[in-house]
């Protein structure tokens, strides 16, 4: 197997935001055993390092291509539009005040331990699918400004979502 820098040729998918996640999985579990590293303990030096390079390259590109954030970056770099983590985007102004509003929810489910840390987790996990639906239709209509918005966006419901947990993390101690 030749190392590749396209992570959907190297499953043998195509290049969509639209993924079978069960097929990628498959086709990352039999990469994985054909090219684990201890196949090949008893090779020379230089095989042995292909196979670590190969295993290595095998995870990254599952990991990118298992998540819609990820993948949805990957894309966009993969068609020249890569997302720059040091510009702010402009956001329009109702997402930003969805994201005020969530956040104050947040810190407010913080200061009493309560089942409404349920209710706020499938709410954000609600907005995530609807954004992650939008995504695919975007990229599906080669949109890709609107791709790269939605993605900016995703982001920050990724960090609320991690937040979340850390909370529950905090209560469950």
């Amino acid at each position: 197997m030749a190392l590749t820098d396209n992570h959907f040729a190297l499953f043998d998918m195509a290049a969509s935001f639209d993924l079978d996640l069960k097929q990628l999985a498959t086709a990352y579990r039999q990469l994985q055993s054909q090219y684990h590293p201890d196949k090949f303990a008893h090779s020379d030096d230089r095989q042995r390092r292909w196979a670590e390079q190969t295993a290595a390259q095998i995870n990254e590109a599952y990991q990118t291509l298992k998540n819609p954030l990820s993948r949805g970056r990957y894309l966009l770099a993969l068609q020249g539009q890569p997302l720059d983590d040091s510009h702010n985007p402009r956001m329009d102004s109702v997402f930003l005040m969805q994201q005020l509003t969530l956040r104050e929810q947040l810190d407010q489910l913080a200061k009493h331990q309560n089942d409404q840390l349920t209710d706020f987790n499938r709410q954000l996990e609600q907005s995530v699918r609807a954004l992650v639906n939008d995504i695919s239709q975007n990229f599906a209509h080669n949109d890709l400004n609107q791709a790269k918005q939605n993605i900016y966006k995703l982001h920050f419901f990724n960090r609320l979502q991690q937040d979340a947990l850390t909370l529950a993390d905090q209560f469950d101690d």
